[in-house]
């Protein structure tokens, strides 16, 4: 009996701990990849509009990619999320690390910016990362690491 104890007990604390979960949930509203097609090839994403005016942030947000793949010969991706005041000119909010693998990678950030895009610079031979999704995660907090 005590080992399914245990057994519960784990699998409750890891469904406890959120960040360690892969299939949480996206803040539809602001969705910068939706992950309907694969990611093969370099792309500058469309513009979110965050309805924040100048100088007053949108607030905290807890930006996540998830990978599901990294095929090809030496695949990379280097991601990083822009804002903007007008949609026309851009400015690096962050710059994640450079992706090599599949997983889920985070990023707390706060801008006082209306809008907001992804840009995915894409190298290697034949590379796939597959159907990724980038976008801010519901309930996502003082989250400060990039790969989980």
């Amino acid at each position: 009996m005590r080992p399914l104890i245990l057994f519960v007990a784990l699998l409750v604390a890891m469904f406890l701990r959120p960040r360690e979960v892969a299939w949480a949930a996206y803040d539809s509203l602001e969705l910068l990849r939706d992950g309907s097609a694969n990611l093969t090839v370099t792309e500058n994403g469309t513009s979110v509009d965050t309805k924040a005016a100048p100088s007053t942030p949108f607030g905290g947000a807890l930006l996540r990619i998830t990978v599901p793949q990294a095929t090809g010969t030496t695949p990379t991706a280097d991601i990083k999320i822009q804002e903007s005041d007008d949609n026309s000119t851009w400015k690096d909010l962050v710059v994640f690390d450079q992706i090599t693998t599949a997983g889920i990678y985070r990023r707390y950030v706060q801008s006082v910016r209306r809008y907001l895009r992804h840009v995915a610079t894409i190298a290697g031979t034949s590379p796939n990362f597959g159907k990724v999704t980038i976008g801010v995660e519901s309930g996502g907090q003082q989250l400060n690491t990039q790969k989980q």
